[in-house]
């Protein structure tokens, strides 16, 4: 079913838009993440207000072999829940594939925010060609507001995860 959202008034993406989109945390949830491989993980947080333990499934946008960091990014911004959640109090948990670990995280620059946005443009063509229209359907960032993909996906913070020492 489409339709206005009620809180926003813009367009709610079509039922298979947001099935896809909720797809990764359906897996995960039971535990068939590893079916995605390193692509998306999960990450388990205290909510700042509540206290309690989260779980929020995360797409992966870069797994640097050197550091064996994982990086997330945050589409809807510095106000996304888990986003702030991490900023109060570091992440409790992680699994990604098979892996599963008490993580290290760390907030990446703008700078290196950038650097891993041209990456992953080079990576996934695709996916950069289209970002636009999915952060619009997805109710993130209207289409057009930004006309390179490199600057809309440079514009989300980004958050690292490793296995901590």
């Amino acid at each position: 079913m489409t339709g206005d959202d009620v809180t926003t008034g813009r367009p709610r993406p079509p039922d298979w838009a947001t099935s896809v989109f909720r797809a990764p945390t359906w897996l995960y949830q039971h535990r068939l993440g590893w079916l995605l491989g390193r692509r998306f993980l999960e990450v388990t947080h205290i909510g700042r207000k509540s206290g309690k333990e989260r779980l929020t499934v995360l797409e992966v946008v870069k797994v640097d072999a050197s550091t064996g960091e994982s990086i997330v990014a945050s589409a809807y911004g510095p106000k996304a829940d888990w986003y702030l959640n991490l900023r109060a109090t570091p992440a409790v948990w992680i699994r990604q594939g098979v892996r599963e670990y008490t993580p290290e995280q760390r907030f990446l620059t703008p700078e290196e925010g950038r650097q891993v946005a041209e990456e992953f443009s080079e990576a996934h063509p695709l996916e950069a060609r289209v970002a636009n229209r999915v952060m619009d359907a997805i109710g993130a960032v209207p289409y057009g507001t930004f006309e390179d993909a490199n600057d809309l996906f440079a514009s989300f913070p980004m958050v690292a995860f490793r296995p901590a020492r």
